[in-house]
C-alpha cells in the first residue's frame, strides 16, 4: 500500500527524456516508449529515492499553486500509474 512516507524511485533500465517538448519514458527491458502529460512528467523525476510522497505532494503544490487535495490526488493517482507501468522500484 502506497502512503505518504512511501519513497518512490525510478527503477534501473527506465530514461526520462524530453523530446520536442514531449515527455518520454524510454523502458528498455520492454522496447516501449510511454508519453507522459506535464503533471505526471514532473511527479516521475521527483521519484529519485529521496523523497516521500508528502514531499511530492508539497512539491507539486508549489509548482502548480493547487490546493492539498488536488495534489494529493494527482499524486496518488500517478504514482498507483508508476507502479502499474513497473515504473518504480516498491
Amino acid at each position: 500500500m502506497i502512503d505518504t512516507l512511501f519513497i518512490p524511485c525510478l527503477r534501473d533500465g527506465l530514461v526520462f527524456q524530453e523530446v520536442e517538448g514531449e515527455s518520454l519514458v524510454l523502458d528498455n527491458s520492454k522496447g516501449l516508449i510511454h508519453q507522459l502529460n506535464g503533471s505526471a512528467a514532473y511527479i516521475l523525476t521527483c521519484c529519485n529515492g529521496e523523497d516521500n510522497i508528502q514531499s511530492i505532494i508539497d512539491h507539486v503544490i508549489e509548482k502548480y499553486s493547487i490546493d492539498k487535495d488536488t495534489a494529493s490526488n494527482d499524486v496518488f493517482q500517478a504514482i498507483s500509474s508508476f507502479k502499474k507501468l513497473n515504473f518504480i522500484n516498491e
